[in-house]
């Protein structure tokens, strides 16, 4: 047997032999080639299909694609004027190409130099000593390629350098948008903003942003190894579409001047924070609503890491218990449940609520009108009409007019208030929330409620936007009054104008509230704040919500004023609704009746005065109802 080493020997001859067959004759050295070049083919054809035919194809060459994005012009946020209120304005960013500017000034000598010098001094980019240290950098160095020179906002720049080869030749431009907010701090807390990305942060700008932020376009093609497109060799342009401009319901003035009124109440009370709004009872249209203490756009995310309160939109976001302008509903309910009517009387005596003692305005007489009770603001008068409704049906009154849920405006912030289902009211408290105890609100729920009253009972979406419009003039989506309920019918929203209109008479609760010329509906509040689960001493919120003129209401007005205080313009350390924010009402009132020429009672055709006030609606008097009929007992 021969020796494995022996065998490995052979082995190895047999494959040597093997392998050198094809060469040892021409026919076989052929087909070695053939094979060769076979493969080759197959390699190359593998290379043509894959750049041809796979969806990633894109890639292969990716290296030398040029690719650019063209931004859009973000749309313009107008007032219901269509005043500009927040613009974006275009900018280009400049730079100085080194390398085609040696590439042009060798063979030239300084005449390039001269031109380019020349044209950037007059378009005054950047100072001359700056210019000068560019110029030398880029002649010495060669690199980087783009030497920034700045940015500039004027078209006509940007348009010479195209139109001049030499220029366009060795300077690049870089679009570029800046968000710019004519509004100011008075439409801080509406508008939002934007940061320098374009990325939408707060507000309406964050709330539209789909529709405001447009589509980007994109320039497709090859470049050069420095980077520069090859326009020869374009494959694709797309044009970018601005974006679409947000109409506001907004106007201008009213803010305006309800921002002017808020900044006199700041100086006036120093109080924690204040805020107003109008609203047009007929369409549910916000016309204006500011809140303090606010913040100049430039601040915004400065403030946002210290996430200052500043930022806080309060009209619409802050819940407070809103006092005494809750016995409105209350008797609202009352008068359309048919338990009273406007010159029921009611014994407000002292003796035990609930078994607790509850105050009572100074001098009260022991039996009054439901029309007193409104017009004296008297809170035994109010518990009683909620004994008289109970705890269940009040609950489904008060959410009937819209307390306890978000009213759909168009601001992401907007808050729903606390209205705890009635089966957890303790008896005291059954009485308590309609003297606005126990019960927290927010400003545009309390505003709207109010327009419900004053149009007759229609609860309507309030509404802070009023078209959205294409670049092309299109209307995409435009406001229309929308009614979300109706709780009370036309007479008992008649009768509660009637007695509203009392507290701003001679004996009412805000004399203070009264507009020359009109007859002012309204009520005021007086909410003690609280902390941490107590009532606290002396501090307190004061609001008043009204609307005018009472007799054909057009625009209800909200102000409230968070934890007045002593100061030197007041020196009484005044407090109540119909001191602090009555007279603030009247002034953004008259204004704003003086701007809207709205007529006065003595323009307006008066009524029959042997009419009842109730039987001044022709209306059907038909209500959704806001109980079904079930009792307390039931419920239990």
């Amino acid at each position: 047997m021969a020796a494995p080493r022996h065998l490995l020997a052979r082995a190895w001859a047999r494959t040597k032999r093997a392998a050198a067959w094809p060469f040892v004759r021409e026919r076989g050295r052929l087909a070695v080639v053939f094979a060769f070049l076979c493969l080759v083919f197959v390699y190359v054809g593998r290379k043509l299909v894959l750049v041809q035919l796979r969806p990633d194809a894109d890639k292969v060459y990716a290296i030398n694609r040029y690719q650019r994005s063209l931004p859009a012009l973000r749309g313009p946020i107008l007032d219901r004027n269509g005043a500009p209120l927040s613009v974006t304005v275009p900018r280009w960013k400049l730079s100085l190409d080194a390398v085609a500017l040696d590439e042009l000034w060798r063979p030239a000598k300084t005449n390039v130099l001269a031109h380019v010098y020349t044209n950037l001094l007059s378009f005054g980019l950047c100072p001359p000593e700056k210019l000068r240290e560019t110029f030398g950098g880029a002649l010495k160095g060669g690199k980087p390629r783009n030497r920034p020179l700045g940015i500039t906002e004027d078209r006509e720049v940007v348009r010479a350098i195209d139109r001049d080869r030499t220029l366009h030749a060795c300077i690049g431009h870089e679009d570029l948008t800046r968000r710019e907010y004519l509004g100011g701090r008075d439409f801080a807390h509406l508008l939002g903003v934007v940061n320098g990305r374009g990325e939408a942060q707060s507000g309406l700008e964050r709330r539209f942003d789909e529709e405001l932020r447009g589509c980007e376009g994109r320039i497709v093609g090859e470049r050069t190894a420095g980077g520069r497109e090859l326009r020869g060799r374009r494959i694709e342009r797309t044009d970018p579409v601005d974006g679409c401009a947000v109409l506001l319901t907004i106007d201008q003035t009213l803010q305006r001047i309800v921002s002017e009124a808020m900044d006199d109440a700041m100086d006036q009370f120093a109080p924690d924070a204040a805020w107003a709004i109008v609203e047009d009872v007929a369409t549910g249209e916000i016309l204006a609503m500011a809140s303090r203490p606010d913040f100049e756009p430039e601040e915004y995310f400065k403030l946002a890491l210290e996430d200052s309160p500043r930022l806080w939109n309060s009209a619409v976001f802050q819940a407070f218990e809103p006092g005494s302008v809750m016995k409105s509903f209350v008797t609202a309910a009352a008068l359309q449940e048919g338990l009273v009517a406007t010159n029921s009387v009611l014994d407000v005596s002292d003796t035990l609520y609930c078994g607790r003692r509850l105050n009572d305005h100074r001098g009260m007489a022991d039996r009054i009108t439901v029309t007193e009770l409104i017009k004296f603001s008297s809170n035994r008068g109010a518990s009683r009409l909620a004994m008289l409704l109970g705890k269940a049906r009040t609950e489904k009154w008060f959410r009937a007019f819209g307390f306890g849920a978000r009213t759909g405006i168009q601001l992401r912030e907007e808050g729903t208030g606390l209205l705890v289902p009635s089966r957890k009211w303790s008896d005291l408290q059954g009485i308590r929330v309609a003297i606005g105890q126990g019960v927290a609100v927010t400003g545009i729920q309390l505003v709207n409620a109010y327009a419900c009253i004053a149009n007759g009972g229609r609860l309507l979406r309030p509404s802070i936007v009023k078209e959205v419009v294409s670049p092309t003039g299109d209307v995409v989506w435009s406001h229309e009054p929308e009614e979300i309920g109706r709780p009370i019918g036309a007479k008992t929203a008649r009768d509660m104008a009637f007695m509203l209109a009392h507290v701003t008479k001679e004996g009412g609760t805000a004399r203070r509230g009264a507009v020359a010329g009109y007859e002012v509906a309204g009520k005021t509040g007086t909410a003690q704040l609280v902390e941490n689960g107590h009532y606290l001493d002396r501090e307190y919120c004061a609001s008043f919500c009204g609307f005018f003129p009472a007799r054909d209401p057009a625009l209800a007005i909200l102000v409230t004023v968070k934890r007045p205080r002593k100061t030197e313009r007041n020196p009484l350390r005044l407090h109540a609704g119909g001191n602090v924010s009555a007279p603030i009402f009247a002034k953004i009132a008259a204004a704003a009746a003086n701007y809207l020429m709205i007529p006065t009672d003595d323009e307006i055709a008066a009524p029959d005065p042997e009419l009842l006030p109730g039987d001044l609606w022709e209306e059907d008097d038909e209500a959704v109802p806001a109980a079904d009929g079930t009792t307390d007992e039931e419920e239990n």
